[in-house]
């Protein structure tokens, strides 16, 4: 039997051919040395004689012809091809590179196994990162317009609702049994539901920062949510409209990520809520400054600070969406339905229809091509500071300590494994920001106000 060391060291050598190529697809055949695929049915033929009870025969010991005949030579075949394809798909993105891949390679199921001679064969595709096109000469010759509201609109409203935010710390909240009407607080311990177990927390924590956590609680997950339209979701504030204490109410939202999540609340109580009045002696009783002016001196530093933030995000989002259009990205249909059907293998149930779903995955290629090209004709690479840089901060975000975010990341464990291309991601766009033409255009209409970003001091 050949040690799993040795199998790997043979790996690294095995031969290849290219069969066929469409767009960014590249399907070869990877020749498999005789000694590793003898060795890999014989670990698999004996698994199956220590599992397999049939009376007359001793215990490991029931012919491999009988073995076949029961389950079938056929998966037998295709179990020992499994088994090999992984140790190739290691060895494929040795050879090919991460950074040439969109997705592991992908072993070709259903395709009968081929023997040469006393070796065997077998099949992958290759998705590479589809190849791009440049639509114009210069980067200079590109132009964005960014809309984003005007700047000193932006902070009356932000330093109007920071002070809301600090009469609330103060305020009676008087409990009725009434159902919850706008303005009143509905207490709840929020769960979410329909999103991967390991993302649960992050998306349950993401939501409460936009609610008034309740402190001193048995709850982990107690907060207040006021009813003011305009001040939190569209779809959360018709969900808890009219809920009463002992009420269990539920809303169906699409996250940051893109997936949808169900946000289940269970109603602890109903509040009125008495703001007090703000006055200097307000403000000395509950904060380091003396006077109203004071703080709103400080909110407005904030708020200012906040805007500049409102205003990058804005930019990068118009280049993120908008720079595709200015190239040609050949995405070969296959690599899309390869997406789908493992998404949807992974998805107990999808809100969004195949097509939707398509389109998003095309948009997702796209981008990583375009940024990859960018990236790589501009000689744009993050450096070990900079991931270090990030990874302290996801660290720090996640509570956990830097050389456990390093483990994460080497390890390729999500968020952290991310890192390098949300770096490069940054820097492709801060080229961009200087390289191309950037039109700020402030908003005139009040209905065209957009919400800031999740950055915004909103965040309670």
């Amino acid at each position: 039997m050949i040690k799993k060391e040795e199998i790997h060291k043979i790996i690294m050598e095995v031969e290849k051919k290219t069969l066929t190529e469409d767009k960014n697809i590249e399907e070869i055949e990877v020749k498999i040395p005789a000694m590793i695929y003898n060795s890999v049915r014989d670990k698999i033929y004996r698994d199956l004689q220590d599992r397999v009870k049939l009376p007359g025969f001793r215990h490991g010991k029931i012919p491999r012809q009988i073995i076949d005949s029961m389950v079938g030579k056929e998966n037998i075949n295709a179990a020992i091809f499994e088994d090999i394809a992984r140790d190739v798909s290691y060895k494929l993105i040795k050879e090919y590179g991460d950074k040439n891949l969109v997705t592991a390679p992908e072993f070709v199921e259903g395709s009968e196994p081929k023997l040469i001679g006393s070796d065997a064969a077998v099949k992958f595709n290759i998705h590479r990162i589809p190849r791009v096109t440049k639509r114009f000469e210069q980067y200079k010759d590109l132009e964005f317009n960014v809309k984003v509201e005007k700047e000193k609109r932006f902070l009356e409203r932000n330093v109007k609702r920071l002070i809301k935010v600090f009469r609330r710390s103060s305020a009676i909240l008087t409990p009725i049994e009434d159902g919850a009407k706008e303005g009143n607080a509905v207490r709840n311990v929020v769960k979410a539901y329909d999103v991967r177990k390991k993302r649960r927390r992050d998306v349950e924590e993401e939501y409460k920062r936009y609610f008034y956590k309740v402190e001193d609680s048995e709850y982990v997950n107690l907060v207040d949510i006021d009813l003011v339209r305009g001040e939190i979701d569209e779809e959360i504030y018709d969900a808890l409209l009219g809920a009463k204490k002992g009420e269990q109410r539920s809303v169906i939202l699409k996250d940051d990520a893109g997936e949808y999540i169900t946000l289940m609340f269970d109603v602890k109580g109903i509040y009125d809520i008495d703001l007090p009045e703000l006055t200097d002696e307000l403000v000395r009783e509950n904060s380091e400054y003396e006077t109203i002016k004071d703080l709103e001196d400080d909110y407005l530093d904030m708020s200012k600070y906040t805007y500049d933030l409102y205003t990058d995000f804005a930019k990068r989002m118009k280049i993120k969406f908008g720079i595709l259009k200015h190239f040609d990205v050949d995405i070969s249909d296959r690599s899309i339905e390869f997406f789908l059907k493992r998404y949807k293998e992974d998805k107990k149930e999808e809100k969004s229809s195949d097509e939707e779903l398509r389109n998003t995955f095309r948009k997702l290629l796209a981008h990583e091509a375009v940024y990859s090209y960018i990236a790589q004709e501009n000689s744009i690479e993050p450096t070990e500071e900079d991931i270090e840089r990030e990874l302290i901060s996801l660290a720090q975000e996640k509570g956990i300590t830097l050389a456990r975010a390093k483990l994460y990341y080497n390890a390729g464990t999500s968020p952290f494994s991310e890192v390098d291309k949300q770096v490069r991601d940054k820097k492709v766009e801060d080229f961009l920001m200087k390289e191309c033409k950037i039109n700020i255009v402030e908003k005139e209409l009040e209905g065209e106000e957009e919400h800031e970003d999740a950055a915004s001091t909103n965040s309670y």
